[in-house]
């Protein structure tokens, strides 16, 4: 006689595996210091030098800030070191105070640069990291609004200047009421990616000048040592003062879902939303 399938174990095996899926969804409680991975797009690849700049956004919505555009001058972020197995940069970033009118809005897409100064393409996960400003212009606390900040993607990147964007999921990172630093780094994935520590050292950030849209103080920020930095205060690093001309500051931009306004209405205008 087969045997007959127990209804009670049945539901209570559908249950536990539904509350695995439910804690594989769920937000762990450290899940904040991980990196969530993104997909970078290369919007325009130039000669090295070129004194460029790219289009509108991908996504369509107010820019927070932009100061998207090459000056000609390139930074190479450099001092590769292997870390327990993974060769990372230092860490180049840059002070964005964005327009106060769209503080509380997502951020949903950010611009920037690679430089690969070598002769050849160099294989990368390139790191963002974010910090709020100390008050004294250098990174302090990191970001965390509403949890601790840090993307990263892989990808081949070409010789020569390179815009980039990437796009990032609603929720995760809150546009800020002050200035904060945006800072990038690059490594070889714990070293699946084969790149040395010398092909590492051609890639960097293009310099720009004043923002168009928002604002940010001449000058950017190198850390003193390597690594990756999520979720490190007050990282250790100096200013990075302007070479060659009266501004350093990185080729950055900001697009936002912009915040639901929180001003009174009143019962005629509910109306009229509802008509």
């Amino acid at each position: 006689m087969s045997p007959t399938a127990n209804p009670a174990l049945s539901t209570w095996r559908t249950l536990a595996a539904g509350a695995l899926v439910a804690l594989a969804l769920m937000p762990a409680g450290d899940a904040a210091a991980e990196q969530m991975a993104v997909k970078t797009r290369v919007l325009k690849n130039v000669a090295l030098g070129s004194n460029v700049s790219v289009g509108p956004s991908s996504f369509v919505g107010p820019v927070a800030y932009s100061n998207y555009f090459s000056s000609g001058v390139n930074f190479a972020n450099a001092g590769a070191t292997n870390i327990a197995g993974n060769t990372v940069t230092r860490v180049l970033a840059d002070d964005i105070t964005p327009v106060a009118a769209l503080i509380g809005g997502d951020v949903r897409e950010l611009r920037f640069t690679t430089v690969n100064i070598g002769l050849t393409q160099v294989s990368t996960r390139i790191n963002f990291r974010f910090w709020f400003d100390n008050g004294a212009g250098l990174p302090g606390n990191y970001y965390d609004v509403p949890a601790d900040v840090s993307f990263s993607d892989e990808l081949s990147v070409p010789v020569g200047l390179n815009f980039m964007s990437i796009g990032i999921p609603a929720g995760v990172f809150t546009l800020p009421a002050g200035p904060i630093w945006c800072g990038i780094s690059y490594d070889d994935h714990d070293g699946t990616l084969g790149s040395t520590a010398a092909q590492l050292d051609k890639l960097g950030q293009a310099v720009s000048g004043t923002a168009a849209i928002g604002t940010t103080n001449d000058g950017s920020f190198l850390t003193t040592g390597a690594g990756e930095f999520s979720g490190v205060d007050n990282p250790a690093g100096v200013a990075v003062n302007p070479v060659g001309g009266p501004h350093f500051n990185l080729a950055l931009e900001l697009i936002v879902d912009q915040a639901t306004p929180t001003a009174k209405s009143t019962w005629s205008r509910v109306k009229q939303l509802y008509r």
